[in-house]
């Protein structure tokens, strides 16, 4: 009973593990986190930057700060991990997504809807595969009037307003965008 109590005490009384709170260590965006390379506290907090990722967060006045999602230094673009078309998964931009409004009498060439007066360069096209949806990144193609809605069978003049309608540019490659992979520590 008494080495329990004796245990108990030394546990209760032990350091705290990782930098804290207030001790001026900040997420550096010099380095790839970690001692040394100005990636500050990154690790401690969930995350570190990489050479071109650089973690987004929500800086409190009060010092606190939030993990916000990733930016691609690169591309100059946030972005966020999502499963490709060719399996792989890379961190793609924040960008408009296909819609159910065509581009042709047929229904067959969704285009991107947007209420953006300066929409992304990019464009995400979805695919439903079983229960897993896949990413395939497009550029942004060029602005066009007349849209369709409905399906090949019955397809129609869409009357939708207030929207800027783009057809579906070329296919990106995935090795565009950064690649990761879900590991566990």
């Amino acid at each position: 009973m008494k080495r329990a109590l004796v245990l108990l005490v030394l546990v209760a009384c032990a350091e705290p593990i990782g930098p804290e709170p207030d001790d001026g260590v900040t997420t550096g965006s010099t380095g790839a986190g970690g001692a040394g390379s100005g990636g500050g506290n990154a690790q401690a907090l969930g995350y570190e930057n990489g050479s071109r990722l650089r973690a987004k967060v929500f800086a409190g006045a009060d010092g606190s700060r939030q993990f916000a999602g990733w930016h691609d230094t690169e591309l100059d673009v946030d972005c966020y991990f999502s499963l490709m078309g060719d399996g792989s998964t890379r961190c793609i931009p924040v960008a408009e997504s296909v819609s159910n409004v065509f581009a042709d009498s047929g229904c067959a060439m969704p285009v991107v809807l947007t209420t953006c007066t300066t929409p992304s360069i990019y464009v995400r096209k979805p695919t439903q595969v079983g229960c897993t949806s896949e990413t395939t990144m497009h550029s942004l193609g060029a602005e066009i009037a007349n849209v369709y809605q409905g399906t090949p069978a019955n397809c129609t003049v869409s009357s939708l307003t207030g929207y800027s309608f783009y057809s579906l540019g070329a296919a990106l490659p995935s090795s565009t965008f950064v690649e990761a992979e879900s590991v566990i520590e």
